[in-house]
């Protein structure tokens, strides 16, 4: 072959080199314009249900599913949290290690539980260690509430509601009581489901979010029970559960604020509140305590979570869980720890202590009638030592406790409570106190096709992952209404019917100066379909600085 006939040939290969490299590039333009589809395109076809038809809480745990047992309080964890939810103990966790108040809480929660004889007598479990153990009993014929030393105290008693129950009902509930948490979160629910309830409309301001606890007061007995819808005066949100969640959550910030003088936070080290004992006894003042007490309840019933904890004294209180000088810790740990000094000392002289207690700076309060002329002495000093559990337990906060139980009790039934201990009831009030978990909230979130074909869904979860746990809780307060989610993680959340709906992440066109919105009512947040993260990072900023939202949409 020539040199001119290879030329030839080469020239011919490189013209359909050239001529398939130009047919590929104008048929992957082509199928991209063609196949690819655009915003608007998605858009239109984009849309997604709110609801999960005929589900509802008690449907989504498997009693029977797998989970890990805490080594410090025996909770049944699901396999994928690496803490107990209860007690914040890891996985690995020694039960010989050093423990946290809220450990050691949590560790002795089934202590006071009763018990089945061998034959079918209903008991408590160990009657030798009953001193020093005591019940706050309240008595609904008269609205008060004693203290009630537990050895005198009749098993069958439910002493939070003054009720006293039948042998058979107790067995029902000892069958509950040993159950799982999962398993008695689905019987409360179900429970629920199956009591027909009608709905209380009650019309609020935002802002006069405190006085509008006193319309609890004003629900007929007949409708106690009943489910709440809120409107905003003002507003033109429609309550399908975003507006009902988000006034909880006023009103609880609005009762437990110090101003308001109800309620105060005694332990730093847990943040949880406590009956302030410094609190006004007048009349006007008692009834707020009855409505908190009516708001705890019926936030039960209506399936929301309350993200400010109540301290274990108080949740002790609801469930009817005996007291002691233990509980003392989570008052005041200086207060316990000379407490247990005084218990323990081989000597008291010294102390100079007699049976009083100061109130205030001059107020001395007698622990005994002439208290001041008695002396602590070694004789004496567990009498001393009950007298001041009972004052800082009890005395002190006597009337508004008797006015909280009145008001729970008129709406929670007892068998509702019973079958959960005080840290469960806690758990079940404020949800989990765990930093929100991402994997769980993207694992239980519809997502737009159109962000989902797009680069917006993994920005979206990168950008979470990036904020700070606060900045996480204020993005699910505005789109939810609740800074918290239910015990059973995002796959609990719900409208205000009970029904599940889920986590939603809608598709809105991207327009300059559009920020995101949110559908607190469907737990749902309409996203724009940013061309960059930094737009989208800057749009959910914005949402994650708000202090609360405004429901201008449904």
């Amino acid at each position: 072959m020539s040199s001119d006939d290879s030329k030839m040939t080469l020239m011919r290969v490189l013209q359909v080199v050239l001529a398939l490299a130009f047919l590929y590039a104008a048929w992957r333009i082509l199928r991209h314009c063609c196949c690819q589809p655009s915003q608007a395109a998605l858009l239109e076809e984009d849309f997604l249900g709110n609801f999960q038809d005929g589900l509802l809480r008690q449907n989504l745990d498997d009693p029977n599913a797998a989970r890990w047992s805490c080594s410090i309080c025996a909770f049944h964890n699901q396999l994928r949290t690496m803490h107990c939810v209860l007690c914040d103990a890891a996985k690995d966790a020694s039960p010989t290690a050093a423990l946290s108040l809220r450990q050691q809480s949590a560790m002795r929660r089934k202590q006071w539980a009763r018990t089945l004889s061998p034959t079918g007598d209903l008991q408590w479990p160990s009657s030798d260690s009953m001193h020093g153990q005591f019940v706050i009993a309240y008595d609904p014929a008269t609205s008060t509430c004693a203290w009630t030393p537990l050895a005198t105290m009749s098993p069958f008693l439910a002493p939070a509601a003054g009720e006293t129950l039948t042998t058979w009902q107790w067995r029902q509930l000892i069958a509950l009581q040993d159950a799982s948490f999962s398993t008695k979160v689905a019987a409360f629910f179900t429970r629920l489901s199956h009591t027909s309830r009608s709905t209380t409309k009650l019309n609020v301001y935002r802002d006069l979010a405190f006085e509008s606890i006193h319309l609890l007061l004003q629900i007929a007995p007949a409708s106690l029970c009943s489910t709440t819808s809120i409107t905003m005066l003002g507003e033109s949100g429609v309550d399908a559960g975003g507006l009902q969640r988000e006034w909880y959550s006023l009103v609880l910030a609005a009762v437990l604020t110090p101003s308001a003088g109800l309620f105060c936070v005694n332990h730093k080290e847990d943040g949880a509140y406590m009956i302030d004992h410094r609190t006004s006894l007048e009349p006007t003042n008692l009834t707020r305590f009855r409505a908190v007490g009516r708001l705890y309840a019926r936030a039960m019933l209506d399936g929301q979570v309350l993200p400010q904890p109540l301290c274990v004294p108080l949740l002790k209180a609801l469930v009817g869980a005996p007291l002691s000088v233990a509980d003392i810790a989570y008052l005041d740990p200086t207060t316990s720890a000379s407490l247990h000094y005084i218990a323990t000392a081989s000597s008291v002289d010294d102390l100079c202590l007699d049976f009083t207690v100061s109130r205030g700076k001059s107020d001395l309060v007698p622990l005994l009638p002439n208290g001041q002329d008695v002396p602590v002495t070694l004789s004496n000093r567990a009498v001393y030592v009950d007298c001041m559990v009972r004052y800082l337990l009890f005395d002190r906060v006597q009337q508004p406790l008797a006015a909280l139980l009145h008001g729970f009790n008129e709406v929670m039934p007892a068998d509702l409570v019973l079958p959960f201990d005080y840290q469960e009831l806690g758990l079940l009030v404020a949800g989990s106190a765990a930093d929100l978990d991402v994997d769980d909230w993207k694992r239980h979130t519809k997502m737009a096709l159109a962000h989902a074909a797009t680069n917006s869904a993994a920005w979206f979860w990168e950008l979470l992952r990036e904020m700070t746990p606060t900045q996480r809780r204020h993005l699910l307060q505005f789109t939810t209404g609740s800074s918290r989610v239910p015990i059973q993680g995002f796959q609990g959340l719900t409208s205000f019917d009970g029904r599940l709906c889920p986590f939603t992440v809608e598709a809105i066109p991207y327009a300059r100066g559009v920020f995101p919105r949110a559908h607190a009512c469907f737990n749902r947040i309409d996203l724009p379909l940013y061309p960059k993260k930094e737009l989208m990072k800057d749009g959910l900023r914005v949402l994650a600085q708000l202090e609360h939202a405004e429901f201008t949409i449904v």
